[in-house]
């Protein structure tokens, strides 16, 4: 919730309204929404040991947040799809470990 809020309700907008008068809402948007993209990557990039999956799932997530942001105009569709996606990762996660459980005790 916390990322959503720093990453799409400020870096995004904060773009989107630098850029909007000067370049236009098309390309104000894009720029937001790629500049807020690339800032997430990078946060996380900083704190987690990267693979290409990860930064293209990332990578995703982030301008789909921002698609959904600029789109609506309110940002809780990019929280419940980030908490969708972080959610998703934590149930897979688990039942990787419960398999791997599973065989190890055979």
């Amino acid at each position: 919730v916390l990322e959503e809020f720093f990453f799409r309700g400020v870096v995004l907008v904060c773009v989107y309204t630098l850029l909007r008068r000067s370049f236009g809402k098309l390309t104000a948007g894009v720029a937001a929404g790629v500049v807020s993209t690339a800032l997430f990557v990078l946060t996380h990039a900083l704190t987690l040991a990267l693979t290409v999956g990860d930064v293209i799932s990332l990578t995703l997530l982030g301008l789909v947040c921002s698609a959904l942001v600029l789109l609506t105009g309110r940002i809780w569709g990019a929280v419940l799809t980030h908490v969708v996606y972080n959610g998703t990762f934590v149930l897979l996660a688990l039942v990787a470990a419960s398999v791997e459980g599973a065989s190890a005790s055979r």
